[in-house]
C-alpha cells in the first residue's frame, strides 16, 4: 500500500526506527487514512464509543454473521444523529454535532464505497427539519453533495420555522 510506504519513509525520516513506532503513528503522521470500508464499523465504535452497546445488540442480532455497515449506519448512527440534532441547544451539543459532521467529512473525503455510505445514511433524503439543524454543522464536501444530489436542500433547510 502507497501510503504506508509514505508513513514509513516519514517515520523514518525523522531517525525513529519502524518497529518502535505504532503503525497508526506512522499513519498520522503521513496523513494516510487507517478508515477502510470493511473495517468502518470499528472506525464508527471508536469515534463514538457511546454507540458500542447499540453495535452489540445489532451484532447478537447477526449471531455468527456480521452486519453489513449500512445496517450500522442506517439504523443506528443516522438515528443518532437525529437524536443528537433535537437535543436541546447546548454547547456540548453543538461539540457532538462538530464531530458528527467532521467524522462525515472524513468518510465522504475517503470517496468510494465511505464516501457512498456517508452520503446515503447521513445525508440522503432527510427532512427540511433536520437540514435546518444540521446547516450549521455540514462541511464542505456535505454541502456539496447535496448540492449536487439534492439541490433543493438550501431553500428546504430556511423553510422550517
Amino acid at each position: 500500500m502507497q501510503s504506508q510506504s509514505i508513513a514509513a519513509n516519514k517515520c523514518i525520516s525523522v531517525g525513529v526506527p519502524l518497529r518502535f513506532v505504532p503503525r497508526q503513528l506512522c499513519e498520522t503522521l503521513s496523513g494516510a487514512s487507517t478508515m477502510q470500508y470493511e473495517s468502518i464499523d470499528e472506525y464508527l465504535i471508536q469515534e463514538f464509543p457511546e454507540l458500542s452497546t447499540a453495535k452489540a445488540l445489532l451484532d447478537s442480532e447477526w449471531e455468527n454473521e456480521k452486519p453489513g455497515q449500512y445496517l450500522l449506519f442506517e439504523d443506528i448512527f443516522r438515528t443518532y444523529v437525529l437524536y443528537i440534532l433535537v437535543a436541546e441547544e447546548s454547547d456540548k451539543r453543538d461539540r457532538k454535532l462538530k464531530q458528527i459532521f467532521e467524522f462525515t467529512e472524513k468518510l465522504l473525503a475517503a470517496g468510494g464505497d465511505l464516501e457512498n455510505l456517508a452520503f446515503i445514511s447521513i445525508l440522503e433524503s432527510q427532512s427540511e427539519a433536520w437540514l435546518k439543524a444540521a446547516k450549521p454543522f455540514l462541511g464542505s464536501l456535505a454541502e456539496s453533495h447535496l448540492d449536487e444530489d439534492e439541490p433543493e436542500w438550501r431553500q428546504l433547510s430556511c423553510l422550517v420555522g
